[in-house]
């Protein structure tokens, strides 16, 4: 197994020093199934991106199998082979290099989705911001996050101010937030556990995604250190590819 703490050295270039540590760029049998198994599915399509962090190697987990797009994971965060990149708490973060209002091409307003999947159960913490992305510092209008507060509730907002939500005391596995004109839905390892009704259209966001943090206005706020494996954006998918989705990804994880 190898683990990787990223430096700032390393931060400069996120595929600068990785055959330092005996790291290739080939991917997986097991990756190139879950590739397959998408195409197939007509899901991998109807996705702007999608990086599979639990990996091999590194080069390969850097690289979004839909578009093939870099992330840029920021120095402090770790990475592990068997369960992907995991935050310190403090200052690390992966910025997806995403920008839902400039970069987005499946992404629509009022059909979206995005999901991550945890591999390491996440207990009762305080408030956990998954990953977040949001345009005024005193506002949650044009809101891109997956937030988990300290009340209990996970919380899914899709660009709107309004979020669907659920009650949970822990978090692990594939989270999917699904968003068909005004209906948002979130499922958890492919069963629906949070609903709303959006009253207005909203907008896409104009920062860039990143993960283990809130990104407000270019400034990353609520650094977390719980552990990301996979997190993809897109179209809105039908309950069908959901359950497609879910079933690929439980695969790979497994």
């Amino acid at each position: 197994m190898t683990r990787l703490i990223y430096t700032d050295q390393l931060a400069e270039d996120s595929l600068g020093h990785i055959e330092d540590f005996g790291i290739t760029s080939e991917k997986s049998d097991k990756l190139q199934q879950l590739e397959t198994d998408l195409s197939n599915a007509g899901i991998l399509s109807e996705l702007d991106r999608l990086w599979v962090f639990k990996n091999n190697n590194i080069v390969a987990s850097l690289v979004d199998l839909a578009n093939g797009n870099y992330c840029r994971p920021q120095p402090g965060i770790s990475y592990n082979q068997l369960t992907g990149f995991i935050g310190d708490g403090s200052k690390a973060y992966i910025d997806t290099q995403y920008n839902p209002a400039e970069d987005w091409n499946k992404y629509f307003i009022t059909g979206a989705s995005f999901g991550v999947y945890i591999p390491n159960e996440v207990t009762n913490p305080t408030t956990t911001t998954i990953l977040g992305a949001r345009t005024g510092a005193t506002t949650d209008e044009d809101q891109v996050i997956m937030s988990y507060t300290g009340s209990g509730y996970i919380i899914a907002r899709l660009n709107n101010d309004e979020f669907a939500s659920f009650s949970t005391s822990s978090l692990q596995g594939f989270y999917l937030v699904n968003r068909d004109g005004s209906s948002v839905i979130i499922e958890e390892n492919g069963t629906q556990v949070g609903s709303a009704t959006l009253s207005d259209t909203g907008s896409r966001p104009s920062n860039n995604i990143t993960l283990f943090a809130l990104n407000e206005d270019s400034g990353q706020s609520s650094f977390q250190d719980l552990n990301i494996g996979l997190f993809y954006i897109g179209n809105k998918l039908n309950a069908t590819a959901r359950q497609n989705f879910n079933d690929a990804v439980q695969k790979y994880f497994t």
